[in-house]
């Protein structure tokens, strides 16, 4: 099915260009990358039989490429086919009998393929088809989704709505499974942007039905991150104020999250009270550029969890967020979100007490300051220091008593460092060295000893 598919890609390509240039104008691009990385105590692996344990070591290495290739087929502003391809590969690959992933690949995922048209007599454009949706920096969703957008521009504000189908299966003959349930988003959003000032309003809506965990050993339900629920109705409001001049910026961002979820361990309605801020600026002097920031995301009491608590303090997320932040926290330029077997990028949620990391942090704060040079035109290097904390007490550790085993706690994860170097090389194609490196503290993952985790690798890239 993939190999037809890159050649029904190839043809249509071969016909776009022999035909009349007054029939539609075709535009393409894309982006090609390789990338060596090597890390260590960085998914907090543990040896098997060993709870409590002291030895976190899980040092990785590995070298991955990705290509993604982007065509717009062009009628007029007024009319517009886009369609995206994405191909990554573990070089060396995931060896078995039958092949390896390096060579003869068929992993070729489509990423784009909707249309974008002006709706006649109105002021509204509409994209109807698998397409990009980001909202608040990722803090919401920043995903490629199936949907349905429209948008009008009123200057100096822009409306949005749409729908996204998440999961649109619904059959009622089997037993009630997360994957034969729908799950449906509304969203509207507005922004206003006017000389230094920019502003935005969000409201996101996923609605569950009755997909979602009806097991009590399972830990989250199916639209969110909240533990053992069903009929989740999740609402995220999102406010963000921007004020920009040549030599500054400054931004805040907030999401509330509002709405409910069954619990299937005690039967109530649980109410969603976590929230997210984020704040920040960067000021320009030459050829320097310094950063402040920072963010908060709440989070519950691990004792309150899957209890009869009312409510869920924690911040959650829908389907499809992705806020990127710090390198080995926050994944980074040298993140792992492609699924390959045996590679990871960031704490496994079983080795960590009752926060996440990533791209949906969730119970965590943190405090960024950093610098950037501009040392030649084509070189610049970057310096990022994070301290990170828990806005809740986690699991930190166990200690042996003479009345049994006593779980420890602490606020504390630790103080990144991360250090970048970009270098121009020929064109547009780019050279970024990366190094990162962690002091763990204590509430790093659940084990009583947390080594330090480290990353260092490159990343070669080629927009086009």
């Amino acid at each position: 099915m993939k190999r037809i598919l890159v050649s029904m890609v190839v043809l249509l390509a071969v016909f776009a260009i022999v035909l009349p240039a007054s029939a539609f104008e075709v535009k393409y691009g894309g982006l090609f990358r390789v990338r060596p990385q090597f890390n260590d105590n960085l998914t907090g692996t543990n040896p098997p039989g060993n709870p409590i344990g002291s030895n976190t070591n899980d040092n990785q290495q590995y070298i991955d490429q990705r290509l993604r290739i982007f065509m717009q087929f062009i009628a007029s502003e007024n009319l517009r086919l886009v369609t995206g391809f994405e191909m990554d590969t573990l070089w060396g690959g995931v060896g078995n009998k039958v092949r390896y992933e390096h060579r003869d690949a068929i992993n070729v995922e489509l990423k784009h393929a909707y249309v974008d048209f002006m709706i006649p007599c109105t002021p509204v454009r509409s994209k109807v088809g698998l397409q990009p949706l980001a909202f608040m920096q990722g803090w919401i969703v920043d995903e490629d989704f199936t949907a349905m957008d429209f948008s009008a521009k009123f200057d100096p504000v822009t409306v949005s709505a749409g729908y996204v189908s998440e999961v649109s299966a619904n059959n009622t003959n089997l037993p009630v499974t997360q994957w034969q349930q729908r799950v449906d988003d509304w969203y509207m959003s507005a922004t206003y942007a006017q000389g230094p000032f920019t502003a935005g309003l969000v409201g996101f809506y996923q609605s569950g039905h009755d997909a979602g965990s009806t097991s009590l050993n399972s830990t989250n339900t199916w639209v969110s991150d909240a533990p053992r629920g069903n009929n989740d109705n999740l609402f995220d409001l999102g406010v963000n104020l921007g004020y920009k001049l040549d030599w500054m910026n400054a931004f805040l961002n907030y999401v509330q999250n509002l709405g409910s979820y069954d619990s299937t361990v005690t039967g109530r309605s649980v109410t969603y009270k976590g929230f997210m801020v984020e704040g920040g600026a960067n000021m320009f002097y030459g050829p320097f550029t310094f950063n402040l920031g920072g963010f908060v995301t709440s989070g519950d009491d691990q004792s309150s969890i899957g209890t009869v608590a009312n409510n869920y303090n924690g911040f959650v997320y829908p389907v499809g967020r992705s806020h990127y932040w710090s390198e080995i926290m926050g994944l980074g330029t040298l993140e792992n979100t492609t699924g390959f077997a045996g590679v990871a990028d960031q704490v496994t949620p079983k080795n960590i007490g009752a926060y996440s990391a990533g791209d949906h942090p969730s119970n965590l704060w943190t405090i960024n300051v950093g610098a950037a040079w501009q040392a030649l035109e084509a070189t610049k290097l970057t310096f990022n220091y994070y301290y990170i904390g828990t806005y809740k007490a986690v699991t930190s550790g166990f200690t042996t008593t003479p009345f049994g085993i006593r779980t420890d706690t602490s606020s504390a994860i630790g103080n990144e460092f991360d250090l970048y170097l970009d270098q121009k090389i020929v064109d547009g194609l780019m050279l970024r060295l990366v190094g990162a490196y962690m002091l763990a503290n204590s509430g790093y993952t659940i084990y009583n000893s947390d080594a330090n985790p480290w990353e260092l690798g490159a990343r070669l890239q080629w927009s086009f």
